[in-house]
């Protein structure tokens, strides 16, 4: 068969009858020569028929020329070979084989490009390949795309990276699995932006675990979500630092569940802050730990 080095005399008619033996004949340069309207015209069994040195000769403007269609037809092994940088996000979003990105791809997609990732790609990809994703890459998720990555994905990198949006957007198996190395990246920022529902579902652990700092700047919404024994894990020096607000979010309950090192830092002020139903849940050996 004689090798196709150009595609300029081809009319739009003769390249929509070739067959993937035609298609083979194409040398990388003849391929690089393909019109946006010759591309269109090849079918999608054309298109997956592609070899690799093939796939790679495409440039960013004929595969942003290509039909939606066609880009989901690309096989694993072609999508491995893509240049991507220049196609755009739609694109992109068009392709059904993700789990062909290398890792080097995926770390170069703009921003754009990451963001046009729909979320049954984001599932399609295992973590080696959100892994490759860069704290800036991360940075742009949308909030459909955070809650669609699964609980091992966001990494201890990752999360302080995370924008406050972000964070309210994760759900609560994704903060649930946190280590707490991964919470206490989180800056005070990003711990306001917890839900109070998720920062409930925080284990025992996660909650003793959590450093003064980020307890002391807890909203009073995230307060009244806790449990008892989760208010009781608390740091106490945290704790000694919530505003009236913040101590006033304690229910009755909730002060029943406070430890003995968190009754004695409180202040004086913290005390009267509590109001009288929440002090009426004071127990006696708390009362006598406070005046020791």
């Amino acid at each position: 068969m004689t090798t196709i080095n150009s595609a300029s005399g081809y009319s739009i008619r003769q390249v929509s009858a070739f067959t993937n033996a035609d298609v083979a004949n194409f040398s990388t340069a003849g391929i690089a020569s393909l019109s946006a309207g010759q591309l269109q015209a090849l079918s999608n069994n054309n298109l997956a028929s592609l070899n690799t040195a093939q796939a790679r000769a495409l440039g960013s403007s004929q595969i942003n020329a290509l039909k939606a269609t066609q880009v989901n037809a690309i096989t694993t092994t072609q999508v491995n070979a893509l240049q991507l940088q220049g196609v755009s996000g739609s694109q992109i979003a068009a392709i059904g084989n993700i789990q062909g990105m290398s890792t080097s791809q995926l770390s170069n997609l703009s921003g754009d490009q990451v963001q046009a990732l729909t979320t049954l790609q984001i599932i399609g990809l295992i973590d080696s390949q959100i892994n490759a994703f860069s704290t800036s890459q991360i940075q742009n998720l949308q909030s459909v795309q955070i809650k669609a990555l699964e609980t091992g994905d966001i990494t201890l990198s990752s999360t302080g990276g995370l924008s406050t949006a972000q964070v309210a957007a994760l759900t609560q198996t994704q903060i649930s699995a946190f280590s707490n190395a991964q919470l206490n990246a989180m800056t005070t920022t990003q711990v306001k932006a917890i839900e109070s529902s998720d920062l409930a579902s925080l284990s025992m652990t996660q909650v003793t675990g959590l450093q003064s700092s980020q307890v002391a700047v807890l909203t009073s919404t995230q307060i009244s979500a806790l449990s008892v024994n989760q208010i009781g894990s608390l740091s106490a020096s945290g704790v000694a630092e919530w505003n009236a607000t913040q101590i006033g979010a304690l229910s009755s309950t909730q002060v029943g569940g406070l430890k003995a090192n968190q009754i004695v830092a409180l202040s004086s002020q913290q005390i009267r802050d509590l109001g009288t139903a929440s002090i009426a849940g004071l127990k006696n050996t708390q009362i006598v730990n406070r005046n020791r």
